[in-house]
């Protein structure tokens, strides 16, 4: 059973239980004010009739009906008066009915000093001690309420007919109120069937209006629009990186196929072993570099994490990088006046941040110039130790920032330049790993700046 039908199902079925409540509520309110008033009734008749009997000084039936007739007008279907003396023997009852019922149940009653109130069957009974003239009498009065009895039944009758209709009402306003209200999960449903994986540019409809409908089509495009992403950086990511370890693996068996052409002197044996352990070489980084950037595109956390200063980590780096005859100049600022040891404490992966802020450190030196000077900063962004490395190369223009971040992009100008455009995206990638964010800002002539945050670990937390 399809959702639409269970929740229409379901308000169908409260709505029938309540109804019934209040049906049946109104069915036995109204028999007891029926009951009730039917007994007031009866009443007048035991006052009325007392009143004629101590007026008249004797009970003579012939004188007394006349009296009865007068006051009451009307005589109520099958009613009976009775009256027991004191003596027990002498008993008076109207003219109309015999002597049906068995009194002495509820004369056992009124002798306890009660005023009696009782239905047997369909007929109601009253009955009391009244001073009839210098003798208290047992006074009975009995009827049967049958238009009482007639209104409860058209009544029982309208509630069950009015119960069936409205019900019937109920489960068709159900059903059309579920449909409209599933109408628009209906047709995200159909749209979402329709969108495959060579048709992640499709969209679900968002409703009019303001609701969850609406911020469940969002979410649903959203996710879609993140998914189509994630495929076109998939192709992208096999397309390059194909493109990319051909390259040295071509240019590799190339130079050992050319080198058993013919027989050849040591030297230049050693020159083709020395250009393919450079291809080699070459191909390793570039494979590491991928096995990384699929390791951290995949994670949503670092499990291996450990206590580490940011100022011993560049100092490592800028160590390594002057071992290698880059021909520019690396200048390290560090006001140990600002920065307190627990700003530079961070928790991450050694390794990890390395790698990012080397990609980063690479990059400067490979697009500066030679002779140039390329800084690195260490600056207290409370609550964040940020990494600033500035170099003073070509820059970036504005239609390549917005791709800078995306794998193996590279631009027209950085062509010329070794690498495989994964740097900066795997760097960004790590940065957020550890809950901090990378920042580029960058001028065509001037240089770029590069801005590395991550959290330092909070005194409380020492």
């Amino acid at each position: 059973m399809s959702l639409r039908f269970r929740i229409t199902l379901l308000f169908v079925v409260i709505v029938a239980i309540l109804l019934s409540i209040f049906s049946i509520y109104v069915y036995y309110v109204t028999v007891s004010i029926r009951t009730n008033a039917f007994y007031d009734r009866l009443w007048e008749r035991v006052d009325i009739a007392t009143q004629i009997l101590n007026e008249s000084g004797s009970i003579d039936l012939d004188s007394i009906q006349p009296s009865l007739r007068n006051k009451y007008w009307t005589t109520l279907p099958e009613e009976e008066i009775v009256i027991f003396k004191s003596d027990k023997n002498f008993f008076y009852i109207n003219e109309y009915y015999p002597v049906q019922f068995d009194y002495s149940k509820i004369r056992k009653r009124i002798d306890q000093g009660l005023e009696v109130e009782m239905q047997i069957g369909l007929r109601q009974f009253v009955g009391c001690t009244k001073l009839i003239g210098n003798q208290y009498s047992d006074i009975i009065v009995s009827a049967f309420d049958k238009n009482g009895r007639r209104l409860l039944n058209n009544l029982k009758l309208t509630l069950f007919t009015a119960y069936l209709a409205a019900l019937l009402l109920i489960v068709l306003l159900g059903l059309y109120f579920s449909k409209e209200t599933f109408s628009p999960i209906a047709k995200i449903i159909n749209a979402a069937e329709k969108i495959s994986g060579s048709g992640l540019h499709l969209r679900v409809p968002t409703p009019k209006g303001k609701g969850e409908l609406v911020k469940l089509a969002n979410t649903i495009n959203e996710s879609l629009s993140r998914i189509e992403t994630a495929f076109q950086m998939q192709k992208s990511f096999v397309s390059h990186a194909s493109h990319e370890l051909r390259t040295p693996v071509t240019a590799f068996t190339g130079e050992l196929e050319l080198a058993l052409m013919k027989e050849r002197s040591p030297d230049e044996y050693r020159a083709v072993i020395s250009s393919a352990l450079e291809d080699g070489h070459r191909l390793s980084h570039l494979i590491n570099q991928l096995l990384l950037f699929a390791q951290t595109t995949g994670a949503q956390e670092i499990h291996t994490r450990q206590k580490l200063r940011m100022d011993e980590l560049v100092l490592d780096l800028l160590e390594k990088m002057s071992q290698k005859p880059v021909h520019r100049e690396i200048g390290f600022l560090f006001d140990e006046t600002e920065l307190d040891e627990h700003i530079l404490l961070v928790e991450g992966n050694e390794q990890l941040l390395s790698i990012a802020v080397g990609n980063v450190l690479d990059n400067a030196l490979k697009y500066s110039p030679e002779g140039s000077q390329v800084s690195v900063k260490l600056m207290p962004e409370k609550p964040f130790i940020t990494v600033c490395i500035q170099d003073h190369g070509q820059g970036i223009s504005s239609s390549d920032m917005e791709h800078i971040f995306e794998p193996f992009y590279r631009s027209e100008k950085a062509l010329i330049v070794p690498g495989f455009g994964i740097g900066l995206s795997l760097t960004r990638r790590i940065v957020e790993l550890h809950h901090g964010s990378l920042k580029i800002q960058s001028e065509i002539g001037a240089g770029t700046t590069v801005f590395i945050r991550v959290p330092f670990i909070q005194e409380t937390s020492l």
